[in-house]
């Protein structure tokens, strides 16, 4: 037994924040390295945690905490590849304790805190929306062109972010706003630009950006919200957009000190005219880094993963040569039962691949929003119109099903999609 404490004492700990789905993956290829794995993580039990070497409960976004739990563990070196909180968290414990770190404290607010994003996009000449900013909900002076969007400094995932179409509504708009910020109350107002929102995944080596993959995002409207439908992969949407959005990228990465890393920006485009939402440097949540290996052959997890380690690794990217689309199903108000149908359209080769996101008794508030998807999944064809046959075939066969054996799935939500899907417009 002393044999096996003086080795696993030998071996370097690396701290991973937060012990995802993805991270689970990382975890797993640090094990395979010979590292000593440590998760920190504010739930009980999270995926990674079941095979880690070591597991804490600790808050990820909770900086204190972090830093004296890596302290007391003797952490070599913290680990993030794919959580928004946990950048800025990374950056401070790293610099406190002398630890490597792929971004400066400085680099990281920029990355992470909205208000510190929208002023360097400005002061570098990267396109973006006109916007002002609330540190308090009470202060409702706007001073743009309506329609806005509302919605906190420091969050993610499209936590807390509202449409507001005239000033009556602002004031409910900023509540919801503040209520989801995370480190500090500030909120910031933008300008509505209407046109097809991207979202560009990079990587930077050396110095050279280079685009992985471009996704197209339709959106879900409702009169207060507006939230993603899920992803267009198409090899003519890649052509059309690759030299605009390889040229945002540079300035990009050049703009936020990004070298070595993984990043993503989503973008509107209104005739050709770009206008930069915001960036993740890190890899994109949820199923991205499946979809990103499946279809261009990087392992862009694995990327990130080896860059924070100083390993260098041969980058293959293959530009898409199919269409897919991605679609997450938005569950109704009330508590999930079950979700159903995605086998049988896996075995009849429907669906490439699904993933139920909601539990057994999961409660759910009918806002469409990230935390209600209810599940995901993938299609795949050789040409544009078999791939919205395979979807409409899709939406009519699953079901979000409640305790009472009640359907929760509103299939009309996704009419107005399939349309658009059959216009052509989304491929144009």
């Amino acid at each position: 037994m002393a044999l096996i404490d003086s080795f696993m004492q030998a071996r370097e700990r690396l701290l991973v924040l937060g012990g995802n789905l993805p991270h689970k993956k990382v975890v797993e290829q640090l094990n395979a390295l010979g590292y000593y794995t440590i998760v920190f993580d504010i739930n009980d039990n999270p995926p990674a945690k079941e095979i880690a070497n070591h597991f804490e409960q600790i808050s990820i976004t909770d900086k204190n905490a972090v830093l004296k739990g890596a302290q007391t563990l003797g952490v070599d070196q913290i680990i993030n590849c794919c959580n928004d909180y946990a950048i800025p968290v990374t950056s401070f414990v790293s610099e406190k304790l002398g630890l490597p770190s792929s971004l400066s404290m400085d680099s990281a607010l920029d990355c992470t805190d909205k208000i510190r994003m929208k002023n360097k996009f400005a002061a570098n000449g990267i396109p973006s929306s006109s916007y002002q900013v609330l540190s308090s909900k009470t202060d409702q002076r706007i001073y743009l062109q309506f329609p806005i969007i509302v919605k906190p400094a420091d969050s993610s995932g499209s936590k807390g972010i509202s449409i507001v179409n005239d000033e009556k509504d602002v004031f409910s708009a900023l509540e919801f706003a503040f209520s989801q910020c995370i480190f500090k109350q500030e909120v910031i107002v933008e300008e509505f630009i209407d046109g097809d929102e991207f979202q560009v995944d990079c990587v930077v080596q050396n110095g050279t950006t280079k685009i992985v993959l471009i996704k197209l995002k339709p959106k879900f409207h409702t009169k207060e919200f507006s939230s993603c439908v899920g992803s267009i992969i198409s090899p003519i949407l890649y052509k059309k957009y690759y030299k605009l959005f390889l040229s945002l990228a540079e300035s990009i990465a050049m703009a936020f000190h990004i070298d070595n890393n993984t990043f993503f920006f989503q973008v509107i485009v209104n005739d050709q005219c770009p206008s930069v939402i915001e960036l993740g440097v890190r890899v994109g949540g949820g199923w991205s880094y499946k979809m990103v290996k499946e279809i261009t052959g990087c392992d862009i997890l694995r990327f990130s993963l080896l860059s924070q380690l100083g390993l260098k690794e041969t980058l293959v990217i293959n530009p898409p040569q199919q269409f897919y689309n991605t679609i997450f199903l938005f569950a109704k108000k009330g508590i999930v039962n079950n979700v159903i149908g995605f086998e049988t359209l896996n075995d009849n080769h429907i669906i490439e691949s699904f993933q139920v996101l909601l539990k057994k008794g999961n409660s759910v508030d009918g806002r469409i929003t990230n935390k209600n998807r209810a599940a995901i999944f993938m299609v795949c064809a050789n040409s544009m119109k078999s791939l919205v046959g395979k979807i409409e075939q899709a939406i009519e066969s699953v079901d979000i099903l409640d305790i009472n054996g009640e359907s929760l799935f509103d299939r009309d939500l996704y009419t107005s999609f399939i349309t658009r899907l059959n216009s052509g417009e989304m491929n144009a």
